[in-house]
């Protein structure tokens, strides 16, 4: 087969204009200061005997996300919290759970696990 007899395609280049290579600015980077105002400082609820990574989460969403607040909660209202939250979180007890958000808002570490120790998941 003789392909010379056939037109030549001409074969059309696009220019691609070359990119000049950009000199990196070295810009010293500033300490950006961290928001205060959103929300205060959550403690991890889930050192608590009976409250889990899911009910740490509910029980922040309703106000209680630190020691301190949790500390100072009534039962009858954390109860309400997961009465209202579903009844797959209605078979939790929260009756030690301000006691030993109180021990533990207070540091006192060593106490909240003996008492832990005595308790079976919270109760």
């Amino acid at each position: 087969v003789d392909l010379s007899a056939l037109p030549e395609k001409k074969k059309t280049v696009k220019k691609v204009a070359a990119k000049k290579p950009v000199a990196k600015k070295t810009v010293a980077k500033k300490p950006v200061a961290k928001k205060t105002t959103t929300k205060a400082k959550k403690d991890d609820l889930k050192k608590i005997e009976g409250i889990g990574p899911k009910i740490a989460s509910i029980l922040t969403d309703n106000g209680y996300g630190t020691f301190s607040a949790l500390s100072k909660a009534s039962v009858k209202s954390l109860e309400e919290i997961l009465k209202a939250a579903g009844p797959r979180y209605t078979m939790h007890k929260p009756g030690t759970w301000p006691k030993q958000a109180k021990l533990a808002a207070s540091g006192d570490w060593d106490e909240l696990k003996t008492l832990q120790d005595k308790l079976d998941g919270g109760k």
